[in-house]
């Protein structure tokens, strides 16, 4: 999930390309500190604070991914990060990360799928595929409404919005023969509610 105010917020799992190493990431940009065992400023794109956890996720599991709003003091607006494994209960937290002064509220997510490798033939971006729902605010008190999509022109794959807010994102199925790089879905969200807390339900179908 990448959500947007005044400065870019970053959340989700990532599995590496040996298909063994999974790990949970919380990135703000423009961010001032955070807290965290594994939580360092970034090295590229631009100034940034990242927390990463490592997370073994498992396939055909729903996970919440949970936004906390936390207190604010003169450097700017504390965030933290969980995510959740809805079978078992477990929650794990990822970090705590600084946004600057006067950021606001969170105001548009997009849930998204990426391949994000070396560079490969459309035809060779691996198989993936997840199921997402529409971000929620303060325990149901606000939602998301769906925006739209955008497919990366090297995806080999399509975005489907279903009923009740759910979207499945699909890599590395299309008929592409050209090109290669990273392909993404986006699923933009207009949230428009005051964030206290924030959840995103994702399931990993690969």
């Amino acid at each position: 999930m990448n959500v947007h105010g005044d400065d870019g917020m970053y959340m989700g799992v990532i599995q590496g390309t040996d298909h063994t190493d999974r790990i949970a990431r919380f990135s703000i940009w423009n961010a001032s500190a955070a807290n965290g065992s594994n939580c360092t400023p970034g090295d590229n794109e631009g100034n940034y604070y990242t927390c990463i956890i490592d997370y073994d996720f498992v396939e055909n599991r729903w996970y919440n991914l949970r936004i906390w709003q936390l207190n604010e003091d003169a450097g700017g607006q504390w965030w933290g990060a969980y995510i959740i494994d809805e079978e078992t209960g477990a929650e794990s937290w990822i970090g705590d990360i600084r946004a600057p002064s006067g950021t606001g509220d969170l105001v548009v997510a997009d849930s998204f799928a990426e391949y994000f490798g070396e560079a490969v033939p459309c035809d060779h971006v691996p198989r993936s595929s997840v199921a997402v729902l529409a971000p929620y605010v303060n325990d149901g008190a606000g939602s998301a409404t769906f925006g739209g999509t955008s497919v990366g022109t090297c995806s080999g794959g399509a975005v489907t919005p279903t009923i009740y807010g759910t979207s499945i994102l699909d890599l590395g199925v299309g008929g592409c023969t050209t090109g290669g790089g990273s392909a993404a879905f986006f699923v933009p969200m207009a949230i428009g509610w005051r964030r206290l807390r924030s959840r995103s339900r994702s399931r990993s179908r690969t």
